[in-house]
């Protein structure tokens, strides 16, 4: 497949969600906001990777954990479309002030179970839609229903022996019932690119490979949230750029195959460290052969 070919379909997958949404800025009209006066609705709200993140938001931090174990359903051969569960279970911790090590409050904020389509469009790319749904609980005596959907290309070129990876995307999230969200949800593109080289050893018939990531998220309408204070604190953009170390093969340890582990740092409209655990994409090159050097 050409990388014209290639481009397109990116071009095409960055572009469709942004023709769907409403314009966000017209004719130097003010852009169009979604608003949250519910303090405790951050969690759902906010784009979040797979691992921890602390947020700052309005005086006072916010950590996220969360984790989502994938159960495939058919095997990816043979370019087939293929069906994989998802099960997505995350963590809410809160900080009173800035300066707090001891979280004020935890809780189980939300589980949502989806599933996810596998759809290859090359032998180096494929799209992702999925759809989830289920609960969260917001307080002692608050429980939200929750929908997601979203769709996460992945295209991935060979250099030498870097791998380079490339996943735009598109996500949408909403409460059906029990927060006070704007009932448009919250919706936002980002585009994903890292780089990988592998380390040039073997562990386990795999080799180990470390990179570069950095993702960008744009929000289509302005997030107005409410901190604690009640003050509005608007969210539209912000970027995260870390470090990634993982198996292009990854190894399994009894039943489970280890993770990809990341460490970042995120900036712009919302600040703070992240921790990625998980969340890998699917498509990966072979292991490139060790060389003489290597096996000394």
């Amino acid at each position: 497949m050409s990388f014209v070919v290639i481009g397109r379909r990116v071009a095409a997958i960055c572009l469709l969600p942004m023709s769907l949404a409403a314009p966000t800025e017209l004719h130097g009209q003010r852009m169009p906001t979604v608003e949250s006066s519910d303090s405790d609705a951050i969690p759902f709200t906010l784009p979040t990777s797979e691992g921890f993140s602390s947020t700052t938001i309005g005086g006072e931090r916010a950590a996220l954990f969360l984790i989502r174990p994938r159960i495939e359903m058919q095997s990816l051969e043979d370019n087939a479309i293929a069906m994989r569960l998802r099960l997505g279970l995350q963590f809410s911790f809160r900080f009173d002030g800035l300066s707090k090590s001891t979280p004020s409050s935890l809780r189980v904020v939300s589980v949502l179970p989806g599933i996810e389509a596998i759809i290859p469009v090359g032998s180096h790319s494929l799209l992702r839609p999925y759809m989830d749904l289920g609960v969260g609980k917001v307080t002692e005596d608050r429980t939200a229903a929750l929908f997601g959907t979203g769709l996460t290309g992945e295209f991935v070129f060979p250099w030498d022996r870097l791998e380079l990876g490339l996943e735009p995307g598109f996500e949408y999230r909403r409460g059906l019932t029990g927060l006070d969200i704007d009932e448009t949800g919250v919706s936002d593109v980002f585009l994903y690119g890292d780089a990988r080289y592998p380390l040039g050893f073997d562990v386990g018939g795999s080799q180990p490979d470390v990179g570069v990531y950095l993702r960008q998220t744009f929000l289509l309408r302005t997030l107005e949230l409410a901190s604690t204070s009640g003050d509005p604190f608007p969210v539209r953009e912000f970027s995260e750029v870390g470090v990634i170390l993982g198996f292009r093969r990854r190894p399994k340890v009894w039943f489970f195959r280890l993770p990809t582990l990341g460490i970042g740092y995120r900036f712009g409209d919302l600040n703070g460290l992240t921790f990625r655990i998980g969340g890998d994409r699917l498509v990966r090159l072979a292991d490139p052969p060790l060389r003489p050097a290597d096996r000394q």
